[in-house]
């Protein structure tokens, strides 16, 4: 811009000078002035500065990979900034920028990979080389976590609907059912197609559609079917911005409006049966006053019951039809209508005549059949009584001495209607086994056909006391056979002396074979113990009820001796991680102690000759962490007395029959030796030969305490020597390691594990064993299962690494509790490692039982021969009772 023009006349009346303007830039301008003021013209020139704003950033915006930046002025395209400059983040994580280019007011940007609509999106922006700058040259001021707009347009289609199913339904109709779709992602669900098509694959056509109004499901009902089609449905899910889904899975449906029509009705002595056209829905049981069965016109014979079975309702008349009797029916629908599957309801019926199949009555045999041996030597045959309206009048009880006959008959029951009867033989020989059925028979003596079979052992031998032992508080007393836990005698009908003195009784009960007598005070080592027993109201019998007799002055073993057991009742103790953890005997401050499971010793511990080891048996410990998570476990004490030196020095001695690569063994509280080695692990076998030990298989674990700490595990001379080296940081307070490590030992053949102390400080480590075993599945009244200490359990040691010959099933595995319970369950509590799930190795699947089959079979695998017990709860009282089992 330019200005021009004369001066104005000097003060002293100079003629004015001329001037002009001049801009010069954006920051400077020349102005030049007129005269002197003397009438002079003067030539001169006035600086004048101007301020210029920066460009300042109006919008920002992204839409797939193009980013925005516009600007309030004109930029200069040749300062376009380096990709560099820029760092685009895209919910919080950065993306490529590939190119910068400036056009007017308009930075744009391209990044990679392409945004969308869900996505947030920030920038940074710091001025390089080329900064953005405008026509003037002002720079734009750098951008830090600038927001973006983001203007990407929704093209993501919605999720597909699941658990599409489709159902006939009365009347022809068919409905869709189908879950909500997530709708976490792009412009949400607005609604779903729902389409058909009459052959499987499509075309598909639309039939309807339903609104997403956010419920957890949806249904369609599809109108328009034509009865007898089959139809094939898909669902698609559309949002906001008219994106759709792809189609879901197909499922289909017939269409079915047609009720069911009865073809026949048929009564046949007390059944009367309707005959469908097709199957009938069971869910919806007429009762039994829906119904009127009139015969020979006047007589009304009531329905006592009713099933449904397929396309057949069957119902049971309070009375037998002969076979001249006029029958016909009636039918009036109740609360619950005689319908088809899909919901169409049969018609009613009225004076509906009735073909009589009757050809003559036959009994039917009766159920419940059961033989259990009693006091004796007398069986008792129990079993149900035959509902037939009077119709049955004896019951014939049939016997053999081989399974499935030939049967003679042994005794007659007159039906009297009771709802159960008993017959008791008292003519069977002790210790034979004897086969019974039952027949029906109706007042002409026509007879069924016979039960199913039951057995029992004749049994009239009474128990017999075998031996007796006391120890602590315990009297325990065997007999050879089990005993009716029913029938526990009173505690006045024993007499217990210690030394002669009478002593006070507590308690009574009675496991399997044994009674145990709980006394007021404990028994001490040397005690002489004498009882005696006078049968009383409760008296000890078998579960055939055979009395034992009463005896005086006996006898008991005292063990109660330096071998105290140590650890719960019952032990070992059995958790969930496949281990059963051994209780120890001794006493003490003891030079020796025994590792046990049950009352089998698996191991002992000894301390070195000439060292100052002794041993703690009452430690309990409980793993908090590592594979044994939650077990507890009889930790003994190691040098309990803090004896320094080499007073943490034993042997462990496995002892014969157990196999070593059953074993797992666990050290805890090992005190450090600055890193380096404090103590020593080495294994012999048979020939006193060192073994390998890197083939073992070792874990570590806390067992409580507040050390954070480790033990580092160096193998030398050949791997046969294991150096332990406990490391301890933390809280000032620790001295040991309170990580304990284990070890499953994997090598056959080892008889002995030496551990020596290698240090001269104070220490008081804990030991831990364990085996793998497998208790089975008997339930608690099994004699040999294991519920308690005293009861020794029925088990077998499994190998960690060999092969396991001899057990029931498929596979074998090891138990993570081996307490048997009335469900046999005990072992299944597991849930992860190599017990876990139904450990009923032996049946290759468990079956459903149904109380309108005769006769049941179970397939068990044994890899070699055995005996099999079995239990069967027949009265359905969820527990094993003793007459339920062979």
């Amino acid at each position: 811009a330019g200005y021009s023009g004369g001066g104005g006349a000097g003060a002293n009346g100079g003629a004015g000078g001329g001037g002009s303007f001049i801009a010069a830039s954006a920051t400077s301008s020349s102005f030049t002035a007129g005269g002197d003021g003397t009438g002079n013209e003067n030539n001169g020139s006035i600086v004048v500065n101007f301020a210029d704003n920066p460009p300042q950033l109006e919008t920002s915006t992204i839409n797939g990979t193009t980013l925005t930046l516009d600007y309030d002025q004109i930029l200069n395209a040749s300062s376009t900034p380096a990709v560099g400059d820029f760092d685009v983040r895209v919910n919080g994580a950065s993306i490529t920028v590939t190119n910068v280019s400036i056009n007017n007011d308009i930075v744009t940007i391209t990044v990679s990979p392409a945004v969308v609509l869900s996505d947030n999106v920030a920038l940074d922006y710091t001025a390089g080389t080329n900064p953005i700058l405008d026509q003037q040259g002002t720079q734009a001021a750098n951008l830090s976590n600038q927001t973006i707009t983001n203007n990407t347009p929704d093209i993501t289609p919605p999720g597909i609907p699941q658990n599409v199913s489709a159902n006939a339904i009365s009347g022809g109709a068919i409905r869709i059912n189908f879950d909500d779709v997530d709708e976490s992602n792009g412009s949400g669900v607005a609604s779903y197609s729902i389409k058909r098509a009459t052959s499987s694959g499509g075309p598909y056509s639309q039939v309807g559609t339903v609104t997403d109004n956010e419920s957890i499901s949806y249904t369609f009902t599809d109108n328009t079917p034509v009865n007898g089609t089959t139809y094939y449905y898909v669902v698609s899910a559309i949002d906001a911005s008219s994106n759709e889904s792809a189609n879901s899975a197909e499922v289909s449906a017939t269409a079915d409006g047609v009720s069911p029509q009865l073809d026949s009705v048929i009564v046949n002595g007390e059944t009367l049966t309707l005959y469908y056209d097709e199957p009938i829905d069971i869910s919806s049981a007429p009762a039994n006053s829906d119904y009127s069965v009139t015969v020979n016109i006047t007589n009304n014979n009531p329905v006592s019951s009713l099933t449904i079975s397929g396309n057949q309702v069957i119902l049971t008349l309070t009375n037998v039809v002969q076979p001249t009797d006029n029958v016909e029916l009636d039918y009036t629908p109740g609360i619950n209508k005689i319908r088809d599957n899909v919901g169409n309801l049969a018609s009613s019926l009225n004076n509906e005549s009735v073909t009589n199949q009757t050809t003559g009555y036959t009994p039917t045999p009766p159920l419940g059949v059961s033989a259990t041996a009693v006091a004796n030597g007398a069986i008792a045959v129990s079993f149900l009584d035959v509902g037939t309206g009077g119709q049955i009048g004896s019951y014939s009880i049939r016997r053999s001495t081989t399974p499935g006959g030939p049967y003679s008959q042994v005794g007659v029951v007159v039906d009297n209607e009771s709802s159960s009867y008993t017959f008791t033989d008292n003519s069977a020989l002790n210790g034979n086994t004897y086969y019974y059925v039952v027949a029906s028979q109706d007042g002409s003596l026509n007879a069924s056909s016979n039960s199913a079979e039951a057995s029992a052992v004749s049994d009239n031998v009474a128990p017999v006391y075998e031996t007796s032992l006391v120890g602590g508080s315990s009297l325990l007393l065997d007999y050879d056979e089990i005993l009716d836990a029913n029938s526990v005698p009173a505690t006045t009908d024993f007499v217990v002396r210690v030394n002669g003195s009478p002593v006070s009784i507590s308690s009574i009960s009675i496991t399997n074979v044994r009674v145990n007598i709980e006394l007021t005070s404990a028994i001490q080592q040397g005690d002489n113990v004498t009882f005696d027993y006078t049968p009383g109201t409760n008296r000890i019998r078998d579960i055939a009820t055979n009395e034992a007799a009463a005896f005086t002055g006996t006898n008991a073993i005292n063990y109660t001796s330096t071998n105290i057991p140590f650890g719960p009742d019952p032990c070992p103790i059995v958790n969930g991680n496949d281990a059963s953890w051994a209780c120890f005997d001794g006493t003490n401050n003891s030079t020796s102690i025994s590792a046990k499971v049950g009352n089998v010793e698996i191991a002992t511990f000894d301390a070195q000759g000439g060292t100052q080891t002794t041993f703690s048996p009452n430690a309990l410990q409980q793993w908090s962490s590592g594979s044994f998570s939650g077990d507890q476990f009889n930790g003994p004490q190691v040098n309990a007395s803090g004896n320094t030196g080499n007073a943490t020095s034993f042997d462990i001695n496995i002892a014969n029959g157990i196999p070593s690569d059953a074993i797992i063994l666990s050290l805890n509280k090992l005190s450090p030796n600055s890193g380096n080695t404090a103590y020593t692990l080495e294994a012999f076998d048979g020939t006193n030969t060192k073994v390998a030990l890197n083939g073992w298989v070792t874990g570590q674990g806390n067992d409580g305490g507040v050390c954070t700490n480790s033990v580092n595990l160096n193998y030398t001379n050949g791997n046969t020597t294991l150096e332990l080296q406990p490391t301890v940081s933390g809280n000032q307070s620790c001295t040991s390691s309170s990580n304990a490590i284990w070890f499953r030992i994997n090598t056959t053949g080892v008889e002995r594990i030496e551990i020596r102390k290698l240090v001269s400080q104070t220490d008081n480590i804990h030991v831990g064993l364990a085996l793998l075993a497998d208790y089975g599945d008997a339930p608690s009244s099994y004699r040999t299962s294991y519920n308690s200490r005293g009861n020794d359990p029925a088990f077998h040691v499994l190998s960690n690494t060999g092969s396991n010959p001899v057990y029931f099933g498929g596979t074998v595995d090891a138990d993570g509790n081996g307490i048997s319970n009335s469900q046999a369950n005990g072992d299944d509590s597991e849930t992860t490692g190599i017990g876990a799930g139904d450990d009923e190795d032996a049946i290759t699947s468990l079956p459903v039982l149904r109380t309108n089959y005769s006769e049941y079979e179970v397939d068990l695998v044994c890899t070699t021969g055995g005996k099999v017990g079995g239990w069967l709860d027949t009265n359905q009282n969820g527990a094993f009772d003793n007459s339920e089992y062979a």
